[in-house]
């Protein structure tokens, strides 16, 4: 029976809707979809079948692989293998009865080590290896040359008087592997197609030769999912690499088919990788266009010139979400979209009545001197007014473009390293690490005496709904929210709080904070530890809306992003449940 016949064309949503996770990002990445789930797991269902005889029918009439395997001992196939290796017999492992007993007619079981040559690669000092060739000199594979082909376009060249023997040569139809990599990667094998130039090969890896085996079976054989499992837990696993050694990989349990079938094994696998790659192909077009609607409807989404507009475009939208935003990628660009709208103006109609941010930056103003006077704050250096080529979009009635300190005043945790203490009045000390996913982790955080606290907080005192801003490294722009009255300090991030909570609304500056965040990646300086500088924060541009708005904006806006979180946990635990079906599909075809 053959488990593939209507597996391809009955589950064609199965293998095409089962993705793995992609990336998060602002659009659907292309490149992500070549490597769909189910699409591969149908991939590794084919070869499993393949090597357990169930992909072809077999053929009472051809010889059977008994008398191949004899062949190969008495005929001395594998030549180069020590006397003692050869004699060696290696006896079936009682995990493997259960596939002996169900082996098809004419199959037989051994050991890889038993049907074909492992040899390992050369070793040579890192300095003898050169980027040119030159006469005495020979290409050398390595690990990186190892693809789903052999890469022949970025060799190695080493002195040939390291070769110490004839089998160190790279012949056609070799099988190179990859000994040592990272435990993903090692175990990976490539067929040497054809020979460019003469070649050894290096001491992470190792040559698998046939004689009297098809090597395409045996690069079937050894890229099927059990193999490579069989590899990998095999493997001694070092911090970073894991090594395969000669003595796991020639007791390698192998089912050799009759070699008239091994061809068309062959046959028939390449034919339905042909139709895999043809299936992943056109979903990879039907997403490419479904990408092309879903920029289309952002795009028009975007360009909504008013609350009225914006109304009307939501609506097209609004009932097909489900259809139209079947990714989390798309579904984060939805989101961004929505961000953007909401701090233009877009989501909720302008009051013409009410008080306008003009009077609004007045008030804050007035605060600000109040603060300065009694000695909360420090008078800041006046920030230059914002200039015509920073306004990005007309304004809304009633709003008014400023830069952010005139809004909030940010300061800056200290940079000092106070001494760790773990007594009993001791203080948590958040740095940027200490917080992800809108949370603070306090556990997880340096501890200093109350003396450091206090000499810290008289400068930057936290308070509930300040806002922490990561300012250095990798995690630029990354934000949380205070949501205790726990007291604590911070270090090298800065610190967003309120002349006044009642005149600028803390969830409206935080929405801002976040769309500012993504603009920041571009500007930060610096190599290998990027940072932005209170200077640059404090001079950043934001639209204002009369404080009345502010309100009216959080609300919308969460309104509209909880639809969006409801939508995302769909499509994962959709995602989770087709990929669920997929492995169920392959246990049933192959039990």
């Amino acid at each position: 029976m053959n488990p593939i016949n209507g597996l391809l064309i009955d589950k064609f949503d199965i293998w095409t809707s089962a993705e793995e996770g992609k990336k998060s990002g602002r659009g659907r990445s292309i490149k992500s979809m070549t490597t769909s789930y189910g699409v591969n797991k149908l991939r590794g269902l084919i070869l499993e079948c393949a090597i357990r005889g169930k992909l072809v029918s077999q053929d009472n009439t051809e010889e059977p692989a008994s008398e191949l395997l004899k062949k190969i001992e008495h005929e001395g196939a594998i030549s180069n293998q020590s006397s003692s290796r050869a004699k060696k017999r290696w006896q079936l492992d009682t995990s493997h009865e259960k596939i002996v007993n169900k082996l098809p007619v004419g199959w037989s079981a051994t050991y890889l080590g038993d049907v074909v040559e492992i040899i390992r690669g050369i070793t040579f000092p890192g300095n003898e290896k050169s980027k040119t060739k030159e006469p005495g000199r020979i290409a050398c594979l390595r690990t990186s040359n190892v693809q789903n082909q052999i890469d022949w376009d970025d060799l190695l060249y080493i002195g040939e008087d390291f070769i110490s023997r004839d089998d160190q040569i790279l012949r056609p139809k070799d099988i190179v592997m990859s000994m040592a990599n990272s435990r993903e990667l090692v175990g990976k094998v490539a067929l040497v197609d054809s020979l460019p130039e003469k070649t050894t090969f290096g001491g992470f890896l190792g040559v698998i030769r046939s004689t009297l085996i098809s090597p395409e079976f045996l690069m079937i054989f050894l890229r099927a999912p059990s193999t490579r499992t069989s590899l990998i837990e095999s493997s001694s696993q070092t911090t970073n690499i894991a090594n395969i050694s000669l003595a796991k990989l020639n007791p390698l349990f192998f089912a050799a088919p009759p070699l008239a079938e091994q061809s068309r094994i062959v046959e028939k696998v390449n034919k339905l990788f042909i139709l895999c790659d043809q299936l992943e192909s056109k979903t990879i077009s039907a997403d490419t266009a479904h990408q092309v609607l879903v920029k289309n409807f952002l795009s028009l989404l975007a360009k909504s010139d008013g609350n009225k507009e914006f109304i009307n475009n939501w609506g097209m939208i609004s009932g097909s979400l489900q259809d139209l935003f079947d990714s989390p990628e798309s579904v984060q660009a939805l989101k961004h979209a929505l961000l953007e709208l909401a701090l233009m103006g877009r989501l909720v109609p302008q009051d013409v009545n009410g008080e306008s941010t003009t009077q609004l930056l007045r008030q804050i103003e007035d605060e600000k001197s109040r603060l300065v006077t009694e000695g909360f704050i420090k008078k800041e250096k006046p920030l230059p007014p914002v200039s015509d080529s920073e306004k990005y979009f007309p304004l809304p009635r009633g709003w008014e473009w400023t830069r952010l300190q005139a809004v909030i005043d940010v300061r800056d945790g200290t940079h000092d390293s106070p001494r760790e203490s773990m007594d009993a009045n001791s203080v948590p000390l958040v740095t940027s690490k200490d917080f992800s996913g809108g949370e603070i982790n306090f556990a997880g955080a340096k501890r200093i005496s109350a003396a450091d606290h206090e000499e810290i907080s008289k400068r930057s005192f936290v308070e509930k709904f300040d806002i922490l801003f990561s300012m250095i490294g990798g995690n630029i722009g990354n934000q949380v929210m205070v949501s205790t009255d726990q007291p604590f300090s911070i270090k090298n991030v800065a610190l967003f709080k309120y002349y006044s909570k009642e005149l600028t609304n803390p969830f409206f500056i935080k929405k801002y904070s976040e769309y500012l965040a993504s603009k920041l990646q571009d500007s930060a300086v610096g190599g290998a530890q990027p940072f932005v500088s209170l200077g640059q924060l404090r001079a950043l541009v934001i639209a204002l809306p009369p404080k009345q708005e502010q309100q009216k904006i959080v609300e919308k806006l969460d309104e509209l992003l909880f639809l969006c979180d409801k939508l995302e946990k769909h499509l994962e635990e959709s995602n989770r449940l087709e990929k669920k079906i997929a492995d169920v599909l392959v246990e049933q075809a192959l039990a």
